[in-house]
């Protein structure tokens, strides 16, 4: 049995979110857009449910993007490439700057990192992060990403 002051916090949480973290045995994160966490004027106050810490497999919920981000960066890491680098070849065009996420502070990967749940580096767990990158709508660094598997530039152990 959950306590009032949770039942309250709760409140408004859809059904399936709950049903997600119940039978995963996870918790409910609840997420207000405001001005501190850099979200544009129109959508201060929106409310978003999602389930943590995130997992390979997952998907998109419009929440996890950031926990997909840390993984892809935990994963190149470990193999001495650098995501940031990488991810600017896959959206780097004359129209447009990318994301910078090197300019994000170590703060954040810091608070992103205890919001997932880290699994084994290999093949299997790199293939399951690059479905949710790319259910995620982040087409271009999978596309780029599964080409250097192809070429050998990126190779973890066991099987993809």
């Amino acid at each position: 049995m959950i306590s009032h002051t949770e039942y309250k916090r709760l409140i408004g949480c859809p059904d399936y979110v709950r049903n997600e973290a119940v039978k995963s045995n996870r918790k409910i994160l609840k997420i207000i857009w405001d001005r501190e966490d850099g979200y544009p004027e129109h959508a201060w106050g929106y409310i978003q449910w999602s389930v943590r810490p995130y997992r390979l497999s997952d998907g998109c919920d419009g929440t996890r993007d950031g926990c997909a981000h840390f993984l892809a960066k935990h994963f190149l890491e470990s193999i001495n490439l650098n995501y940031f680098d990488i991810y600017d070849l896959a959206y780097f065009d004359d129209d447009r700057e990318p994301t910078d996420m090197r300019e994000f502070p170590d703060s954040y990967w810091n608070e992103v990192a205890k919001e997932v749940e880290i699994p084994e580096v290999n093949k299997r767990n790199f293939r399951k992060l690059l479905d949710d990158l790319y259910d995620m709508n982040h087409r271009s660094i999978v596309a780029l990403l599964e080409e250097m598997i192809d070429e050998g530039k990126i190779q973890f152990q066991g099987d993809f």
